[in-house]
């Protein structure tokens, strides 16, 4: 049974397969393995993904759709071009990319895979990325926390045999934070923590608003709105190596030079930085674990790059984070690892590996407040936050009115005391005993797997009926019929065939290049892109194979000039 590891990504999704002896990423059909998680069209009406579709929403964002990851679970769309998509077809596109790279490098069919979801994914989010799955013809066999993936990375990297690991996941647009025990060939979490709604694009934001205000007369020009995203990610990236980035900004008829501190940058994003504090505190306040117990820091995600992230951490925690392993890579490296582990490959030494319920899940009650008043919409737990898992637990609860035919369970996620700030992810009427119901009682069993999925079950104490659902109504849920509807009419869109996907992404780099240059550079280019589609047009593989070439190098050359 070969099993796959993917790390389906905000900003960036991989894929991976353990084989002699580690894990192997695939490269796409750009020859990189990091495929962009963006969904675009190209003029002809077909549906791109990865690095040609970021192009693309460069010079036409409104063809294009990106960091849809944050709607997974929810009922929120996506615009491509004049069509809409929910983001958990989006994420099947990327996941369909990500399976057909694989096939091809691999030569071996990509049917069942171990998919990593942020820690503190709720039960909605993961089930939506399971149905993502399903669309793509992939089954999901595990779903696997990313820093618990990265913890199992460096656990087979690194040959110390006792540690306690904490892991840092700052994605492109999630937090997670997880604390390891790693003992003898066990790997337990103690505890997660994270932000869902805190990543790297939120800075990339902040550097937006500097940018805006930066640009003076050009903040309204077109061309300067539409290239913004684009900037501040540059100096955002060019800030993890420097104290002062700049970078020339370009409108329609005017340019100008803009400079950005880190300082400054530092300050904009104060906020942000102290949202990424709080989840790593109140991680090590569950565990029960001092920062002098931490063995080593891991970084996972490419924002962990962003130069203030290391002193954070050492001013935290006393200690300078572990910096050997691609923090871009290491997830999709662990879930491959986890899929080898499912697998029984024997190319990896069996390891135990525990994780815990990253949110307490409990049910709505009324709490009596005296004198015969009830106050309604109380949180009760059943399964506390950082309960090691799989695992099941049960409570009794009892009517209040008396005969009370019928008692609606509604099932909760989340941590406050009022159900109205919680997630409400399934509800469940039971039928009560006909006599005396106001002295009849109900056992509520939660059951939660390894792979997030939550099983309620309510037992009518007299009676032993039983009343039983799995959580999987997120509000991006499909019946059997309407996901097999669905998976057929996505298996019908038109996505562009490999060898002419990468010769489209060579026209669309050079058009945005073109778009950003002058004089000489510019008709340059304009030679190129002629030349390049004349050779296109004569139909010669090889031809075309050595024109890619030339001309991929001639466009790196003249975008490492500006």
């Amino acid at each position: 049974m070969t099993i796959f590891g993917i790390d389906l990504g905000t900003t960036n999704s991989l894929i991976a397969l353990y084989r002699d002896g580690r894990a192997e990423l695939a490269p796409n059909r750009f020859g990189q393995v990091l495929t962009p998680s963006i969904v675009s069209l190209d003029d002809n009406g077909a549906l791109i993904v990865g690095s040609l579709a970021k192009e693309i929403s460069i010079l036409q964002p409104h063809k294009a759709a990106r960091v849809f990851k944050r709607g997974m679970g929810s009922t929120q769309r996506y615009n491509v071009g004049s069509a809409s998509y929910t983001a958990v077809e989006l994420s099947s596109f990327v996941l369909r990319s990500l399976k057909e790279d694989a096939e091809h490098h691999f030569k071996i069919p990509v049917t069942r895979a171990v998919i990593s979801v942020p820690a503190y994914f709720n039960n909605h989010q993961r089930q939506a990325t399971i149905q993502a799955a399903q669309l793509a013809g992939i089954t999901v066999e595990r779903l696997i926390n990313e820093p618990t993936a990265a913890a199992l990375a460096y656990s087979l990297h690194d040959q110390e045999e006792d540690a306690h690991i904490l892991v840092l996941d700052l994605g492109g647009g999630t937090f997670d934070v997880s604390i390891i025990e790693k003992f003898d060939d066990i790997m337990e979490i103690h505890a997660s923590g994270g932000d869902n709604f805190l990543g790297g694009e939120d800075f990339t934001k902040v550097m937006e608003k500097i940018l805006g205000e930066k640009a003076g007369h050009l903040a309204q020009d077109a061309a300067f709105v539409r290239k913004t995203p684009q900037y501040a990610e540059q100096l955002k990236v060019a800030l993890a190596n420097t104290d002062m980035a700049s970078l020339e900004i370009v409108g329609a008829a005017d340019r100008k030079r803009i400079e950005v501190s880190r300082q400054e940058f530092e300050k904009r994003a104060e906020e942000l930085i102290e949202r990424i504090k709080a989840p790593i505190l109140r991680t090590l306040r569950d565990s029960g674990l001092k920062p002098q117990d931490i063995t080593h820091v891991v970084l996972v995600g490419g924002s962990t790059r962003l130069f203030f992230m290391r002193r954070l951490v050492t001013s935290l925690l006393g200690k300078m984070p572990t910096s050997h392993l691609d923090p871009d890579t290491v997830v999709a490296i662990g879930a491959a690892s986890q899929a080898a582990l499912i697998s029984k490959n024997q190319g990896i030494a069996d390891k135990v590996l525990t994780d815990v319920c990253p949110y307490s899940l409990g049910v709505e009650i009324a709490q009596s407040s005296g004198s015969g008043q009830y106050e309604a919409g109380i949180f009760s737990p059943i399964i506390e936050r950082n309960q090691p898992i799989p695992c099941s637990r049960s409570e009794l609860y009892r009517p209040i009115h008396p005969k009370q035919k019928e008692l609606n369970l509604r099932i909760f996620q989340g941590e406050s005391l009022k159900v109205e700030n919680n997630i409400l992810i399934g509800e469940l009427s039971i039928s009560l005993g006909r006599k005396e119901p106001e002295k009849e009682s109900i056992e509520v069993r939660f059951t939660y797997d390894i792979s997030g999925v939550l099983e309620v079950e309510a037992t009518v104490v007299s009676t032993g009926a039983r009343h039983r659902i799995i959580i999987n109504n997120s509000a991006s849920h499909l019946s059997d019929a309407e996901l097999n509807q669905r998976f057929l009419e996505l298996a019908a869109l038109k996505i562009h065939p490999r060898d002419q996907a990468a010769n489209q992404h060579l026209l669309t780099k050079a058009e945005r290049l073109y778009e950003e240059t002058l004089g000489d550079v510019r008709n340059y280019l304009s030679e190129l892109i002629i030349t390049f589609k004349g050779i296109l047009n004569q139909q010669n593989p090889q031809e075309i194979e050595k024109a890619q070439q030339d001309f991929a190098e001639r466009l790196a050359e003249i975008e490492g000039r500006l």
